[in-house]
This record gives structure tokens, sequence and C-alpha cells, in this order.
């Protein structure tokens, strides 16, 4: 509702007049913004001057009132946001929301310009981003070097998360050129370390899953990333080894910044003289990636812990005619048993006899070698190896009965846990005479 009374243009000094006033009246003095002389991008917003009775400048009747108006510069200011950059372009994408709030930035002159942090570098003002990631930095001099530094010791600041911040550099010898008395942008991205950790430990029962009592871990074993040139989950000759890592205390590897578009392979060193290879099998490769059984999450932690499983006790031997009845296969005694049944039986009371109580666990045959094997043993039970004298390819009546193959703590044969072990069964060939008494 104010009603315009008369417009003036500045003369070349600057100067406007405003004549045959009243001083009961209140006036507002505008200057217009629009006007093609005035840069609106260079100054503020101006002040509207309030003059009368009502007013900060009070008119003198029959006098004239001087009333100047200031015009500021607008400050040179620098903004941006702090924000997590997926595709590591950056640029804040349009489907790049997250930003970080929160965080300390800091503003500092950079004495030699080289556009990096050293210890002479002056910190001039710290601020706090806002909720919207953004932080603001007022009164800069375009003719000054500055950097712009992420506190990554903030408690807001996930530092295992996130990679190193790069510094930003601002002004003449910056990557950043400061235009003045404007808003200069300069946004800063942080890039999260996609990684992969996991422990290695000792899976007692072999479900692939380190269960709650499994508290036996690997440590100071080597575990290499290898890229797996192939896609195809095998360590082959030409896949290529990334980097080496030896397991901490509590088992556990780290492999950071790498790429979800890569498949990798991790290797666990079986040579490595931490790893008792007498003790466990050979430890399965770990395929991951877009063609492998772990996928990475862009940005984020994956976990692919690595089951170390023990080897099994296992008892094996060969069925061999024992010619010289020494209970050795000796280098000329050739013939072997196949096909012939051989059952494990528990021996219940540890007698080394075959009894009716003794519980028969399982019955595997004889290979063309004359071998048997029997897999998964308790060095603490006792067993008894029997070979089936009733079995059509074991020839009772060329062969002596076959002595039983006591095993376990009160046994002729004692198991080491975790490693093959041996008990060959000599069959005696029995050297006989007969004929027939005629006419």
């Amino acid at each position: 509702g104010d009603v315009p009374v008369t417009t003036v243009e500045t003369t070349a000094d600057g100067r406007y007049d405003f004549t045959n006033l009243d001083v009961d009246e209140n006036y507002l003095v505008v200057v217009d913004e629009a006007d093609p002389d005035f840069d609106d991008d260079r100054f503020d917003p101006v002040e509207v001057v309030a003059v009368g009775p009502g007013g900060d400048v009070v008119l003198v009747l029959g006098d004239v009132t001087e009333a100047d108006i200031p015009v500021v510069e607008e400050a040179t200011t620098l903004t941006g946001v702090v924000f997590v950059d997926l595709n590591e372009n950056g640029v804040q994408d349009g489907d790049e929301l997250e930003v970080l709030p929160n965080v300390t930035v800091t503003l500092f002159n950079d004495t030699n310009g080289n556009g990096v942090l050293d210890a002479g570098d002056v910190p001039l003002t710290s601020v706090e981003t806002a909720d919207d990631g953004s932080y603001v930095f007022v009164g800069l001099d375009e003719d000054e070097n500055y950097l712009v530094v992420v506190d990554e010791a903030d408690p807001d600041f996930d530092d295992e998360r996130f990679d190193p911040v790069v510094v930003v550099s601002v002004g003449p010898d910056g990557d950043v050129q400061l235009t003045p008395n404007e808003e200069n942008e300069a946004d800063i991205p942080v890039v999260p370390d996609t990684s992969l950790t996991g422990v290695l430990y000792v899976d007692e029962n072999e479900n692939g899953v380190q269960d709650a009592g499994e508290v036996e871990v690997l440590p100071n074993v080597n575990v290499t990333l290898f890229i797996d040139t192939n896609g195809n989950g095998v360590l082959d000759a030409g896949d290529v080894p990334v980097t080496t890592v030896e397991t901490t205390a509590d088992g556990r590897y780290d492999f950071t910044n790498l790429d979800v578009d890569e498949n990798y392979l991790v290797v666990v060193d079986e040579a490595d003289p931490d790893f008792d290879d007498d003790r466990f099998d050979p430890v399965e490769v770990v395929a991951v990636g877009p063609g492998g059984d772990v996928v990475l999450v862009l940005g984020d932690v994956t976990e692919a812990d690595i089951p170390v499983v023990e080897e099994a006790t296992t008892l094996t031997g060969v069925v061999f005619v024992d010619l010289n009845e020494n209970g050795v296969q000796d280098g000329d005694e050739l013939e072997v048993l196949p096909n012939v049944t051989v059952t494990l039986f528990n021996d219940t009371n540890g007698n080394g006899v075959l009894d009716a109580g003794d519980v028969p666990l399982t019955s595997v045959e004889t290979a063309d070698d004359g071998s048997y094997v029997f897999v998964g043993l308790d060095e603490d039970e006792n067993y008894l190896v029997v070979v089936d004298e009733a079995d059509p390819d074991f020839d009772d009546e060329r062969f002596d009965p076959v002595v039983v193959v006591s095993v376990g703590p009160d046994g002729d044969v004692q198991l080491t846990p975790n490693e093959e072990n041996e008990a060959d069964i000599p069959v005696v060939p029995d050297t006989s005479l007969t004929g027939v008494l005629y006419v």
C-alpha cells in the first residue's frame, strides 16, 4: 500500500535529491536493485531508508537532511556439500543422496600454495556441516590460497567406512578459483571403502559357519587376494595377485578398496609356517565378485569367513598275501585281495577280540590294489577291522583265518588324530599237502 512519490537517478557522484518534503510524513527511500546500473551480483540487497517521525532519519523543517545509503559488496563465500560419492566420479549425482551432517570442516590458509596440508598451513576457521551436509565459509579473499579439510577424527565421520578424504585446494593456485563477491561452490566427495573381511577359523562341525563354540582361529597366516581373470572361481595360472595380508591375533583378514565389478579369489597360503597342513584339509578358495559366491556391496564391508576343516582321522591299509608270514608286505609280495569286504566294528569292551556285543559301523570293499579306507575315526575309540571270510572273493580254502586288527587306545594300532593311519592286513596262505590213497 506504500505510494511511490517520485524517482530520481543518482548523479555522477552518486548523489540523489528529494525536495518539497513534509516533515510530518513518513517516507521510504528505496534503491532499485533491478536497475541495469546496479550490480546485484556484486552487492548485497540494500536496506530501505525510513524517513520521517517514525523513521531512522528525521527531517528538519526548512533544512537539507543528509541520509547516505550504504551499499555493501557481497562477501566472497565458499560453500559445498560433503556427500557420499558412490561411483567415485567426484560429482554428486541425482541418486547420491547420502550426505555427512555434523562433521567438522576446517578452512586453512595454504601458505605455500602447494595444495597440500603442510605443518605451516594456518587454520582460519572451522564449521560443522548442516543436516544437508553443507558447509559455508564467508569473507574469503580471491587472491589467497586456501585448503578445505574434512576432520576425519570427528566422531560423526566413519573412518572405517570411508577412504581418506581429498583436501580441496582453493585460490589462484588451487583447483577451485574464487569469483569475488559471489558464492563459490566446492562439493567434497567422500568415497566409501568397498572392503572384504573375515575370520580364518577351525570349523569343528564342518557346517561352514563359525558357531558359538568354535573359538579356535588361525592367526599370522598369509591370505592373498587374486584377480580371477576368467571369473571361473578357480585359481588358475593367469590369475593376478593383488595383495597379501597376515591374519590378526583374532584370525581376521581385511582387503580394502575393492571394485564391485571385479572377480576376486581369496586364497589361504597353506605353505605358511603358521598353517598346519598336516592337521588341516586343503582350504577352499573363496570366490568373490559378480561371478562368485560372495558378492561385494558398494561402499560397504562384506563379510566372508573362511572355514578350515581338520583332516579326518582315517585308517587305511592293504589286504595282501603274506607269503613269509612276517606280517609285513615285502617287496616281492605283490599279490593282493581285491573286492573283499572289510568291516569296521566298535570294540565295545576294548579286548581286541570280535565279541557278540561288538557293533559293526561300516563296511567297504577292497580296491583293485587290495586297499581299504575308513574315514572319520575317533582316536579315543577302540575298533576292530575284520575281513569277511565268507565273501565269495575270499578263498577260505586257500587261506588261513585272518587275524582281526585291533585299533585304538587298547589296540595294536594307535590312531594319530587328523592324519591317515595305516594298518595292512596280512592273509597267510595255507601251505598244505594232499593226495589220494588208492589201490
